[in-house]
C-alpha cells in the first residue's frame, strides 16, 4: 500500500480565487549573466520562449544559452514552452559586530555553530573587537577584520557559502547584522521561482562541483526536479569521492545526476526537454532509455559503466545501436518518473479537494464536518487516485483509501475542523530488463546403409 516508500503529507489550504493546476512540463535554464546580454538585466528574472526560433532573435541571449534551448526543442517530444531565469553572481556573505561596552567577561561570537571567545579583563573597547576578530579569523570558513573602534566584520571565504551567527556574552552585549547577503544559484533559484514558479524541472549553466552541490540543495527543499551533468573523471572511477556519489550518500531523491564526457553538449537539457514533454495527466512515460536528438552516444568503457550503475549514476550510451538513457534515477535511489509521479498525485490532490471546497463555499454551501462531507472528500481524492491506475501511473486495483468517521475524529482536529484520511497504492514500476531462457532441440536421425 505504497508508492516504493514515498510518503506524503498532504495539507490543503484555502485562500480566495480559482485553482491553479500545477504543470509538470516546463523546463527551466538557470543561466549566470555572462551568458546573457545586457538587455536581459535587474529586475528582469525570467524569460519563455515557445521554439528555437523565438530565443535565436532574443538579442539578450549569448549562443551558449540559444544553444541549449535549440536542443530543448530539437527532441522529438519537445515541451510547448522554455524559460530562462537569469542568475546574478556569487556574493559573499558579511556580517557586523559591534561590542557595545567593555565590562569584564567573556564575549563570544558563534559561527556555523563554534564559538569564538574573548575574555576580558580590564581590556578598551578596541582590545575586545581585536580579540574577538583575531579569534573567530581562526574559522576555517570566514575570515575576520576589526575597526580597531568596537566593530568586528566577518566575511565568507567563498562566495556563496553562507555561514550561521550568534552572540553571547557575560559582559556587554554584542549586538550583530548581516550587511551583505550570501547570494549563490541557490538563492537565486528562489528569487526566479519568486518572480516565477511556473516550472518544475530545471538545468544549470555551470558544471561545477559547487554549483551543482548549492543548486541540488535548492531542489531537494522546494521539490523541482534538477537534472545536473557533469564529467569530472573521478565520477566515472570506482571510489566514491566524487560530487554525485555526495548527492547518493544524501539520498537526494530531487536529483538526476547524469555523467557526459563532453560539458559542450548539452545532453541535461536534451534529456529534461525530452521527458517534460511528457503528460502524467494522460500517459505514464519513462525516462530511461530515452533517445536524444543530437546527442552522440557517449564513449564510456565497460568498467566505466560499471562504476557509473554501481554508485546510481546515469549516463548515454548505446542499446544495440541505439542512443539511451541509461540508469534513469535520481540521486535518492528512485526512478525518476516515480519522483514526478509522486509530485504529480499530491498536486492533483490538493487541487481536487481543495477546488470541492471553494466550490462549496461559494455556492452558499460547505462540505459539512459530518460522515457524509468526509465521505464527499473521499471520493474526490478515490477520483484522482483512480486516475492514476487508468493512466498507468500505479496498478490496476491497487489502490486503497481509509477514511475517518465522526465519532473517531480526534478532539483537537474536531477543534479546527480538521478532516483526516490516509491512502496507499503501488507504482506500477517498468521493465528495466528481459531475461530470456531457452533451448533449440535438433533431432537427429540415424540413416543405416
Amino acid at each position: 500500500m505504497s508508492i516504493d516508500n514515498l510518503v506524503f503529507d498532504v495539507q490543503i489550504s484555502l485562500g480566495a480565487g480559482a485553482i491553479t493546476r500545477q504543470g509538470f512540463g516546463i523546463p527551466l535554464i538557470v543561466a549566470q549573466e555572462s551568458n546573457l546580454n545586457a538587455g536581459f538585466a535587474d529586475p528582469e528574472r525570467v524569460r519563455s520562449y515557445a521554439s528555437a526560433s523565438d530565443a535565436a532573435d532574443d538579442d539578450d541571449l549569448t549562443s551558449a544559452i540559444k544553444d541549449r534551448i535549440s536542443t530543448i526543442f530539437a527532441q522529438s517530444r519537445a515541451p510547448s514552452l522554455v524559460k530562462v531565469g537569469r542568475r546574478e553572481a556569487d556574493v559573499a556573505q558579511v556580517s557586523e559586530f559591534v561590542v557595545t561596552g567593555n565590562t569584564d567577561g567573556d564575549y563570544t561570537i558563534t559561527i556555523n555553530g563554534t564559538d569564538y571567545t574573548f575574555s576580558a579583563s580590564s581590556d578598551t573597547l578596541g582590545e575586545i573587537a581585536a580579540g574577538l576578530s583575531s579569534a573567530v579569523d581562526a574559522d576555517p570558513d570566514v575570515s575576520a577584520t576589526d575597526d580597531g573602534v568596537d566593530t568586528v566584520t566577518v566575511t565568507a571565504d567563498t562566495a556563496g557559502t553562507a555561514f550561521t551567527t550568534a552572540t553571547t556574552s557575560t559582559g556587554d552585549e554584542i549586538t550583530s547584522s548581516t550587511t551583505t547577503e550570501n547570494k549563490s544559484v541557490k538563492t537565486e533559484l528562489g528569487e526566479i521561482a519568486e518572480a516565477d514558479s511556473d516550472f518544475f524541472h530545471f538545468v544549470i549553466d555551470s558544471r561545477t562541483d559547487l554549483d551543482i552541490e548549492r543548486a541540488a540543495d535548492y531542489a531537494s527543499a522546494n521539490k523541482r526536479l534538477f537534472w545536473a551533468q557533469a564529467k569530472a573523471s573521478d565520477i566515472v572511477g570506482s571510489a566514491d569521492t566524487d560530487i554525485f556519489s555526495d548527492l547518493v550518500s544524501e539520498s537526494n531523491r530531487w536529483v538526476v545526476p547524469f555523467y557526459y564526457s563532453d560539458d559542450l553538449v548539452y545532453a541535461d537539457c536534451a534529456w529534461a526537454g525530452y521527458f517534460a514533454a511528457n503528460s502524467f495527466d494522460q500517459e505514464a512515460p519513462t525516462a530511461g532509455l530515452n533517445t536524444l536528438t543530437g546527442v552522440a552516444i557517449d564513449t564510456i568503457s565497460t568498467t566505466e559503466r560499471t562504476n557509473l550503475e554501481a554508485k546510481g549514476i546515469s549516463y548515454y550510451s548505446s542499446l544495440k545501436g541505439v542512443g539511451a538513457t541509461r540508469g534513469a534515477q535520481t540521486a535518492g535511489g528512485f526512478d525518476i518518473e516515480l519522483v514526478v509521479t509522486g509530485a504529480w498525485i499530491k498536486a492533483r490532490l490538493e487541487e481536487a479537494i481543495a477546488e470541492l471546497l471553494l466550490d462549496r463555499a461559494n455556492s452558499g454551501d460547505r462540505v459539512q464536518y459530518n460522515d457524509q462531507g468526509f465521505r464527499q472528500i473521499d471520493g474526490e481524492a478515490l477520483g484522482v487516485l483512480k486516475s492514476g491506475e487508468r493512466i498507468g501511473h500505479f496498478t490496476d486495483e491497487s489502490t486503497e483509501l481509509v477514511g475517518t468517521n465522526r465519532a473517531d475524529v480526534a478532539a483537537g482536529d474536531e477543534a479546527e475542523g480538521i478532516y483526516r484520511f490516509e491512502f496507499g497504492t503501488t507504482y506500477s514500476g517498468r521493465v528495466k530488463e528481459v531475461v530470456i531462457r531457452g533451448t533449440v532441440a535438433t533431432d537427429f536421425v540415424t540413416l543405416s546403409a
